[in-house]
């Protein structure tokens, strides 16, 4: 299936990142997998090392904290947390960093149930870094392709999952 990504520098040191992609499946499945924190595990570059700290709870609520521990370069151990701001069923839900290394991260997780039997899937992630400007070296160095890498692996597991 098709996946598109693009990353787009505003103003102020705000980035947004947005990822699409279909899938051959009914919008309950879809969003069965995507409200399970747990499934992170599965769609996550195995060298990140991307684990859930919160608990294996199936619960899906708005104000939810989850957490989740990764490792940055292989040695580098990051922890995030974030709160589930808003749900509307099978339709988006909205999280929110809490705690972790982005000075604000906002990630919407859209779906839409097509004609064809496909779901599309839309991301879109507003974040923005720490110590700004000195951070635009950062982003040009790191980021933005850590992003793509991370988001087009994450799409390739989805329509594995989904295809099966």
């Amino acid at each position: 299936m098709q996946m598109r990504t693009a990353n787009i520098k505003n103003s102020g040191g705000l980035y947004t990142f947005y990822s699409k992609q279909t899938v051959n499946s009914n919008i309950q499945n879809v969003w069965d997998f995507f409200s399970k924190t747990k499934n992170i595990e599965k769609i996550m570059p195995k060298k990140l090392e991307f684990k859930n700290t919160s608990g294996r709870s199936s619960e899906f609520y708005e104000g939810k904290i989850v957490g989740f521990k990764f490792k940055l370069f292989k040695f580098i151990p990051i922890n995030i947390q974030s709160e589930i701001k808003k749900i509307s069923h099978n339709r988006y839900f909205i999280d929110n960093q809490i705690y972790g290394p982005y000075k604000f991260w906002h990630h919407e997780h859209h779906f839409h149930q097509n004609d064809n039997e496909t779901v599309t899937i839309v991301d879109k992630v507003k974040y923005k870094l720490y110590l700004y400007p000195f951070s635009k070296i950062i982003y040009h160095l790191i980021i933005k392709k850590q992003l793509k890498e991370m988001f087009s692996y994450r799409n390739l597991k989805i329509n594995q999952i989904f295809s099966q």
